[in-house]
């Protein structure tokens, strides 16, 4: 009986034991189907934050180029302001001096008629120098 109650207690241990590593094992591959879930979701993860970084990159290079002909038209309309006020420039240097010609003509016609006016007077005083002689 001691012996039979001693199988007993090793069958139970055995019993016990395959089902213990019936467990672990079935632990073991839950634990791997969790594992490899995540494994799955961190490469999903990284596929989908390769695909927003090379959206961003495209996103980034659009805007440079965008910038890129932005700053080709500033620098086309600072070319045009810049010979606007060229010719604005050459305008009003040509006005200046359209009215310096103007004022010397105006002195050259006073100083002519000046030189008549003192012609005539010179004539008249000796016109009237020969009358009282």
């Amino acid at each position: 009986r001691e012996r039979e109650r001693e199988l007993w207690e090793i069958e139970k241990t055995l019993e016990v034991e395959g089902v213990l590593k019936k467990e672990r094992e079935r632990g073991q591959r839950e634990t791997e189907i969790v594992l490899e879930g995540i494994r799955l979701g961190i490469e999903e993860r990284g596929r989908e934050m390769m695909m927003y970084v090379a959206t961003m990159r495209r996103e980034v290079e659009e805007v440079e180029s965008r910038g890129d002909v932005l700053t080709s038209e500033l620098d086309v309309l600072r070319e045009r302001e810049e010979e606007r006020e060229r010719e604005r420039q050459h305008e009003k240097i040509e006005r200046d001096l359209h009215r310096v010609r103007e004022r010397e003509r105006e002195r050259e016609r006073r100083l002519e008629e000046q030189g008549i006016a003192e012609e005539c007077r010179d004539g008249w005083e000796e016109e009237r120098a020969r009358e009282r002689e």
